[in-house]
């Protein structure tokens, strides 16, 4: 049976660089694949990915979304 799973990913940026993240070479979908900061939607974000990465950025980094300049 395929599985559906909803993802929201950020891709933050200062200047030219990029922040990202590497998947454990142990993980068991795309291990030590780099991608940006992200994760899965909860069931009341469905919606709305933008909660949801704003979410994740904060549970991945502890960047709140005031910090974020021009967010989009």
């Amino acid at each position: 049976m395929i599985k559906f799973r909803n993802i929201a990913t950020a891709f933050l940026i200062n200047d030219n660089d990029f922040l990202l993240m590497k998947r454990d070479d142990n993980a068991k979908i795309m291990p030590g694949f780099w991608g940006g900061v992200g994760g899965h939607l909860e069931c009341d974000e469905i919606n709305n990915p933008r909660d949801a990465c704003i979410r994740e950025v904060y549970e991945e980094t502890g960047l709140r979304e005031n910090q974020i300049i021009d967010l989009k």
